[in-house]
């Protein structure tokens, strides 16, 4: 039984044949249009790139921007160092995990409030956000997979 129920999973995910879908292909056209999103990440970075360094609303400066696959990747750095950041966090009375949703939440509401962004995500695009103090210290790292 167990064998037959690992053949059957062969079948279904792996394929068989000329008609499987190979990697790149599962991962650059996950959506019903066949939209390409591994070259609409490619596409995004090329049209951001020129921009950078640029300073979000927030005061986040972006550094660096590249694709992989279907994900966009964006670095960014706060303007404090790793100790101005712990004091501020240990003011603001959240824990590190506290903090670390709180930026997720917001990376995401910013992503999915951006119509073309949300339009990649829906596609099947990922963006990741990397954020580090100006000590160059990681802090948080965002993945947005998913809007409304």
């Amino acid at each position: 039984m167990a064998r037959s129920i690992m053949y059957a999973f062969a079948l279904i995910f792996l394929g068989t044949g000329s008609s499987s879908l190979s990697a790149a292909e599962f991962l650059c056209r996950p959506n019903s249009v066949s939209d390409d999103v591994c070259e609409r990440a490619r596409e995004i970075e090329d049209e951001m790139r020129p921009q950078l360094p640029f300073t979000t609303a927030d005061g986040t400066l972006i550094t660096r921007i590249y694709s992989h696959d279907s994900t966009v990747s964006l670095e960014g750095r706060w303007s404090w160092s790793d100790a101005v950041f712990k004091d501020r966090l240990l003011k603001s009375g959240l824990t590190l995990s506290e903090f670390r949703a709180k930026a997720a939440q917001s990376t995401n509401e910013m992503v999915c409030s951006t119509e073309v962004l949300a339009a990649f995500v829906r596609l099947g695009g990922q963006f990741r956000y990397k954020y580090s103090t100006e000590d160059n210290t990681p802090v948080v790292e965002v993945l947005v997979v998913h809007c409304e």
